[in-house]
């Protein structure tokens, strides 16, 4: 049972749908970025979407068989070629935000989060961290830089996200899926790349 639970949070949670509410974020929670139009806001969300969820997890998908088939060469490939190529998926998300006429926050959103993955991807190489509980850091960070920039106190909002993290990580744990270090590492380098970002730009 406890397991189960554990595993559903870890994937309510994922790092791939962790920037889909963090855009619903910006949009509702009193922000003031809650001025678009229905068009719009459907627009945004689905690029960001596309690019941060649906695209990186066909790459994951795609290299997961690759492993099964032994296509790919060994473990670090397996990890470095998706990393790569949702950076990318990102990138691409971002630049096609900046054509439009949104605010400069939802397209930073997204540059941040290729930032984030080549940071993580390069700690992967020499050690394994969680990518959740860094998606989780990611959230707490930029919510406190907006709060700190905008003169806002987002209280329930960041005590929210912070239970949240903390299940986060009990489940990766329970799950096996990363070691407490590993877990309790992610969370800060997640929130450092997101509240510098946010707060410094």
């Amino acid at each position: 049972m406890l397991k189960a639970i554990s595993k559903g949070i870890s994937i309510l949670f994922s790092p791939l749908l962790i920037p889909t509410y963090a855009a619903l974020i910006l949009l509702y929670s009193g922000f003031h970025f809650s001025m678009f139009s229905w068009e719009a806001k459907r627009f945004l969300l689905i690029v960001v979407i596309i690019s941060t969820a649906i695209m990186p997890a066909i790459t994951l998908t795609v290299a997961s068989l690759g492993k099964k088939l032994h296509i790919t060469a060994n473990n670090s490939g397996d990890l470095w070629i998706p990393m790569i190529f949702s950076a990318l998926y990102y990138y691409l998300g971002f630049y096609l935000l900046n054509k439009m006429p949104f605010y400069a926050i939802f397209k930073v959103l997204l540059l941040a989060g290729a930032i984030l993955i080549v940071i993580l991807m390069m700690i992967s190489l020499k050690w394994k961290i969680s990518y959740h509980t860094a998606a989780a850091g990611s959230l707490f960070g930029l919510v406190t830089a907006l709060s700190l920039r905008l003169g806002a106190n987002p209280l329930v909002l960041l005590s929210i996200i912070a239970v949240v993290s903390g299940l986060i990580g009990t489940a990766r744990v329970i799950l096996l899926k990363s070691s407490l270090t590993e877990t309790l590492a992610g969370f800060p380098i997640g929130f450092l790349v997101f509240f510098l970002i946010f707060f410094l730009l």
